[in-house]
């Protein structure tokens, strides 16, 4: 059995399945465990990622002894972290594997037998990937071919596809655009989706709202003002949320978990970047992705994931991008 350990946010979940499919490339026979956030995992197992999740939790972070009653009896052929924070890594120590594989810190050198420096100027798909390449020449290789290379890649390399076999189709004859205007962060919402709900209806596309429960409150302010939009936030779970983008032409968001879902597609998205940067290696991971952001900003990047506020009280990374700039990527 093998164990792939990711307990950071959706996106970076998301951003696991290149990993996820080559485990389940080299190892067929093996059974493919994922531990990650409370209610990410079966998602997985419906996509055939993984063969068994453990997100059934009380608290959207378990503690560790939860985990432990949980895990504590299983033993793992190879187990892989790809969350290099050290309450993962502690983590680890309570789950029995043969063989390790971690980022490389100056505290974790008992943990894991393998520790791989984790390289911050890469894309986060293949940083993930790194953790892999001793177990395949191939990878290895491919991986050695991009030294030099740094965020953001504007081409993304076929063996490190993250999008799932599937038809996107609508039955509508008009172009259908999801917006998912929540975000976690504050600071990631851009503010003009009310605008721009206004324009896309105008000008005869289909509109639709998705996000999670906790984001009603960012889409109800536009239903409440275009009754005609179709509002679906927090009515979908990831596998359903997945289905609802596979009917659209387009999606329209902030930098979000749904930018990674849109991947999963290859689906034409227009995604906004204010408080962080495409350098950070979160882009998304679509050859079809448009990425909107201020770059003569000096206040940029103010934070590694957003805050809940400005820190300088402006927001003009986000107000500077304008309905107009969407529109055009939407369109080009």
């Amino acid at each position: 059995m093998i164990l792939f350990i990711q307990t950071a946010f959706l996106g970076d979940l998301l951003l696991s399945i290149p990993s996820l499919k080559k485990l389940k490339a080299l190892y067929p026979q093996k059974k493919l465990h994922v531990l990650c956030r409370k209610g990410l995992g079966s998602f997985l197992v419906k996509e055939g990622l993984a063969d068994q999740v453990f997100d059934q939790f009380q608290k959207t972070k378990p503690s560790l002894s939860e985990i432990k009653k949980q895990m504590g009896h299983l033993h793992y052929d190879l187990l892989i972290c790809a969350h290099e924070s050290p309450r993962s890594n502690m983590l680890c120590t309570l789950i029995k594997a043969d063989h390790k594989i971690g980022y490389k810190n100056f505290w974790n050198g008992l943990i894991f037998q393998e520790r791989i420096e984790r390289r911050l100027s890469w894309p986060e798909v293949l940083r993930q990937l790194e953790l892999l390449k001793s177990l395949d020449p191939q990878l290895k290789n491919n991986l050695q071919a991009l030294e030099g290379l740094k965020s953001p890649f504007t081409h993304i390399p076929e063996w490190s596809r993250m999008d799932l076999v599937k038809e996107t189709s609508t039955a509508s004859t008009k172009k259908r655009i999801a917006l998912a205007p929540g975000s976690v962060w504050a600071t990631k919402r851009w503010d003009k989706y009310e605008e721009l709900a206004g324009e896309l209806l105008y000008q005869g596309y289909e509109v639709v709202l998705i996000g999670s429960a906790a984001e009603k409150v960012d889409s109800a302010i536009i239903k409440n003002r275009f009754p005609e939009v179709e509002d679906l936030t927090g009515q979908t779970n990831l596998v359903q949320m997945l289905e609802v983008l596979a009917g659209c032409d387009a999606l329209v968001c902030n930098d979000s978990g749904a930018m990674h879902m849109a991947a999963l597609l290859n689906l034409p998205t227009v995604a906004m970047f204010g408080p962080t940067v495409l350098e950070f290696g979160y882009q998304a991971w679509n050859d079809k992705a448009v990425f909107l952001e201020n770059k003569i900003l000096k206040c940029r990047p103010c934070s590694a994931h957003g805050t809940q506020k400005c820190p300088i009280g402006t927001h003009e990374c986000m107000t500077s991008i304008s309905v107009d700039q969407v529109m055009r990527a939407l369109t080009s």
